[in-house]
């Protein structure tokens, strides 16, 4: 399953770059907070596919390590679009060029820019550190 892991791995962070550089550069003028989804993807996307290392699997320190690093940056995700969505809408709309969609849509597909490089990085990773087998 390696070459199809990884493929899908990379489809999704191909779709996650792809996500953030529309709604970044092409719907606001540059709102950094908006490409911190990503970054915080790209980041438990590591942690996360590090699970699968065999310093994870052999000693159960690393193991917490790296599942409390992917639970960090997951949660920091969801919060993150959830104060968006609840409070601070005002803050994308003065940055949202005028024939962009609106300030909900933006913050949505910047939730799902996050977690598509979240899973997407997290599957790459997962299939390049995986012991290899002797099938």
């Amino acid at each position: 399953m390696s070459g199809v892991g990884t493929a899908i791995g990379g489809l999704l962070t191909i779709t996650s770059i792809f996500l953030t550089i529309v709604v970044t550069l092409s719907w606001t003028n540059g709102y950094f907070w908006l490409v911190s989804f990503w970054l915080f993807g790209l980041l438990g996307g590591l942690a996360l596919g590090n699970l699968n290392s065999r310093k994870a699997r052999t000693r159960n320190t690393y193991k917490q390590e790296y599942l409390a690093y992917a639970s960090i940056f997951l949660g920091a995700i969801i919060l993150m679009g959830i104060a968006f969505l609840l409070g601070l809408l005002g803050n994308v709309d003065a940055v949202r060029k005028p024939d962009a969609p609106s300030s909900s849509i933006i913050v949505w597909l910047s939730i799902a820019s996050g977690l598509t490089a979240y899973f997407g990085v997290g599957l790459v990773v997962a299939n390049i550190v995986a012991p290899e087998t002797a099938y």
